[in-house]
């Protein structure tokens, strides 16, 4: 499966600040959002203090995670089975008026 970070974020795993940046990760099909996110966080401390709770509980808010381009919060959130094919993305949250 395929993860797609999106800058400020991608910073943090020294990919720069420019430009989305990819990582290919193999995964047992099914395996939840949470648990990839887990594994993410425990290769890339930095960026784990960002995407996870202290208890890997739910998303800091500083970033937004999608899943094939569909929020997972309209999924099933961190539960949210992840397949060998798809794509889940992580883009900080922006604002504007």
């Amino acid at each position: 499966m395929r993860i797609q970070i999106y800058p400020w974020l991608t910073s943090l795993l020294g990919a720069g600040n420019t430009a989305p940046f990819f990582l290919d990760e193999e995964i047992a099909d099914g395996d939840s959002l949470r648990s990839i996110l887990l594994r993410l966080a425990t290769k890339y401390p930095d960026l784990g203090r960002v995407i996870l709770d202290a208890e890997g509980q739910k998303l800091t808010g500083k970033v937004c995670a999608f899943v094939n381009r569909r929020h997972a919060e309209l999924l099933d959130g961190l539960e949210t089975r992840i397949k060998e094919a798809d794509t889940v993305t992580l883009v900080p949250p922006i604002g504007g008026g």
